[in-house]
């Protein structure tokens, strides 16, 4: 049986420019209620290169 995982959240985005910030504030937030601040950083950084890639090959032209 696989094992759950011990923490989840999730947000919807629109494939929209103000997504990115939105998902720094997001991931930056929930990593503060997981007490993870020590990758912070650097998991807004990668989520915020998705969501620009997201945006970019998705989003309104």
């Amino acid at each position: 049986m696989r094992e759950q995982p011990r923490f989840t959240a999730e947000l919807g985005l629109v494939a929209l420019p103000t997504a990115v910030p939105v998902v720094r504030m997001f991931v930056a937030d929930t990593l503060r209620r997981w007490r993870a601040m020590f990758i912070e950083p650097d998991m807004e950084d990668v989520a915020a290169e998705l969501v620009t890639l997201s945006v970019q090959a998705t989003g309104p032209s």
